[in-house]
């Protein structure tokens, strides 16, 4: 049922009740643009097998009601844009939703204006990864319960809940935050915010704090005495009083982790900075003792910093970057390789290829064969024919766009921002205005990711959008 309702712009009304999906592994975008689409009924479908379901619902922007009892999404790894741009959508019941396998949550409720209250509290969030904007522009919500969120593999919780204007309150006391980078602009413009505990939050990761509280005006208590910002530069837009604190914390660290560091490498007392007992202090110098008198960045200490009390010293830039593996590539198939780089890929629904080039060479012999079309005619069809072929073919080995590895030798990743997909193992930089999303079917990431096209055998990126095009364009009589 893959785009099944998509773009269907007047659609007001639809009986959805016989609608049976105890086989269906795919609804991915089925209700996708449906603008007019004012209620949604599906109390019967049943979706025990179903595995994606991505932006399922998104841009129904007139959909007040929608009955969802029996979607099971026990399989399902990604949510993202779900419900994106439901703006007039009330009320939504999908705490039964088993969200243990899921990895993705962006864009999930983005723009859903008028939601007024979740309840999400029963959803286990262990291995999600991306919660990028899941709340955003939620103007409405005043009610959101996420108690008990497990955020252990968490990434990516920028803008998660910017311009949630209405909430008052937010428990956020099982969120586990040591690995997440991005923290930018996540609770900007929250305004009826008074309070809030970050005390458990472990931000020795983020790289980014840009805007997070900014626009908070009624926020008076917040905690966030425990943040580590060794990371980060990017904190100087919040207001005053957190801005202080934060460089506060920030100074505090660097100089308790350069004094230890002066003080192990010998050139330094400890200045009052009291080691515990049996702590073990080991070094290990990086050449021979020929280079020993280099700076203290090429040597590794090996020590418990949390029993010190002080934070981790950051790692180098390569160290980080080289977090990534190699590409996997479980269903599309790379061949002739440059540079490291895969030229042609063969997607995952090849016969398809086999189907329409047979139909379509049919059609055309039959079209030749007839008596009645004038010479010039049959010309133009051969013409058209050839092109179509060969474009076609282009389109069936063509690389749509897979993110390049040499990402992992551009320092410049880590001021830009970048994400690493768990499935592929893709490295991707975060710009503005260019999208790199992770295809479920092909199960690889597409630089300027367009449509998954069964007829296409594979995805539709940056690299192949334009053969795609032409093939279509063959035989428009326009």
């Amino acid at each position: 049922m893959l785009n099944m309702f998509l773009n269907c712009h007047s659609l007001r009304n639809l009986d959805a009740l016989k609608l049976e999906g105890d086989a269906v592994t795919d609804i991915s975008s089925m209700f996708q643009n449906c603008y007019s689409l004012t209620s949604l009924n599906l109390a019967n479908f049943r979706t025990s097998n179903l595995k994606y379901l991505a932006n399922a619902f998104d841009n129904c922007t007139s959909l007040e009601t929608l009955n969802i009892p029996y979607l099971t999404t026990g399989q399902v790894k990604s949510f993202t844009s779900l419900f994106s741009n439901c703006s007039k959508l009330k009320e939504l019941n999908i705490k039964h939703f088993d969200t243990s396998e899921s990895q993705g949550f962006a864009d999930m409720f983005i723009n859903c204006t008028q939601l007024t209250s979740l309840d999400l509290s029963g959803w286990d969030t262990n291995w999600g990864r991306y919660f990028e904007s899941m709340f955003e522009n939620c103007e409405s919500l005043s009610v959101l319960n996420i108690k008990g969120w497990g955020t252990s593999n968490s990434m990516d919780m920028k803008k998660m809940f910017k311009n949630c204007k209405k909430l008052t309150s937010l428990d956020l006391s099982g969120f586990d935050t040591s690995g997440v980078r991005y923290m930018q602009e996540m609770f900007k413009s929250c305004n009826s915010l008074t309070s809030l505990d970050l005390s458990n939050f472990i931000t020795k990761e983020v790289s980014n704090y840009t805007e997070m509280f900014y626009e908070t005006t009624k926020l008076d208590t917040l905690d966030i005495s425990k943040f580590d910002t060794t990371n980060s530069n990017n904190f100087n837009v919040l207001t005053k009083e957190q801005f202080e604190l934060m460089k506060k914390i920030r100074d505090e660290t660097i100089s308790r982790t350069e004094r230890y560091s002066e003080m192990v490498s010998g050139n330094k007392s400890n200045d009052g900075l009291i080691i515990p007992e049996g702590t073990k202090k080991k070094k290990k110098i990086k050449t021979e003792t020929s280079q020993k008198n280099q700076s203290n960045s090429d040597t590794n200490i090996n020590i418990n910093n949390q029993s010190l009390g002080i934070a981790e010293i950051p790692k180098k830039e390569k160290e980080e970057i080289n977090i990534n593996k190699e590409r996997i590539f479980k269903v599309s198939q790379p061949f002739l390789f440059y540079k490291g780089e895969p030229l042609l890929i063969i997607g995952p629904d090849t016969q398809y290829y086999v189907w329409i080039f047979s139909l379509v060479s049919f059609l055309c012999i039959i079209i030749y064969g007839l008596k009645s079309p004038h010479f010039i005619f049959k010309i133009l069809l051969i013409i058209s024919y050839l092109f179509f072929g060969t474009t076609y073919t282009l389109l069936l080995f063509l690389n749509p766009g897979i993110p390049t590895n040499k990402n992992n030798l551009d320092p410049s990743i880590l001021q830009n921002g970048y994400k690493q997909c768990s499935e592929c193992n893709c490295i991707f930089i975060e710009t503005e205005g260019k999208y790199t999303i992770h295809c479920e079917r092909c199960n690889i990431c597409v630089d300027s990711f367009d449509h998954h096209c069964t007829f296409a055998t594979k995805c539709i990126g940056k690299k192949n959008l334009t053969p795609f095009c032409t093939s279509l364009d063959c035989f428009n009589p326009d």
